[in-house]
């Protein structure tokens, strides 16, 4: 059992490689990821007061996006958005967007050391810490982007989680992360954030 965990850890160090520099270059799927991350960065851009509030800038905010396959065990590379901010990434390789104004902070590489070793875990999202910030770290399949899916699907589950942590861990209410905010919180932020749903749906 070890000896056969061992060889497909060494299998999969093995191939890994870094993606190519350029949009163009990438494969299907890491296309279809970006291409959605942009639909979302130019939504908040543009909008973002109308989804949630003018100060919440999810464009903005750092992500660790990992390609791995479906179950989650094993992955390939890590992409880092808007993380040049919170570390040096002149030792990662910057992907290319020629004329995308929402995507220009993009690195990729096999490896961020330690932090790697809890993306062996089959987690959908964790937290990583890149310089002094927890950053959402959020694995990546084909499978996500298949037409007909409806959840979980990249573009709404990977918002939703960021959401999470960079916006309502922020709430004066929940603060201790209970699943349960019995009694409920009857306060202006509630109410906007009821009106905004009713407004969505």
């Amino acid at each position: 059992m070890l000896a056969g965990i061992f060889v497909l850890f060494v299998f999969t160090f093995a191939v890994k490689r870094t993606p190519e520099n350029n949009y163009k270059n990438l494969n299907q799927t890491d296309k279809q990821l970006f291409d959605e991350l942009t639909l979302q960065y130019k939504t908040f851009a543009e909008k973002s007061e109308q989804i949630w509030t003018a100060n919440y800038r999810y464009d903005k905010k750092p992500l660790i996006l990992i390609r791995s396959v479906k179950n989650k065990f094993i992955w390939n590379y890590i992409y880092l958005v808007n993380a040049g901010k919170l570390i040096d990434t002149s030792k990662y390789t910057k992907i290319h967007f020629p004329g995308n104004p929402y995507l220009q902070d993009v690195y990729a590489t096999t490896s961020l050391g330690t932090t790697s070793l809890q993306y062996w875990f089959p987690f959908a999202f964790d937290y990583s810490t890149l310089g002094n910030q927890e950053v959402l770290a959020f694995k990546y399949y084909p499978e996500l982007f298949k037409n007909g899916v409806t959840f979980p699907d990249f573009s709404f589950f990977s918002m939703h989680e960021a959401f999470h942590l960079y916006a309502q861990k922020d709430w004066k209410y929940d603060a201790d992360a209970k699943a349960s905010t019995n009694p409920y919180p009857h306060n202006n932020e509630n109410y906007n954030l009821l009106k905004k749903r009713i407004c969505a749906d």
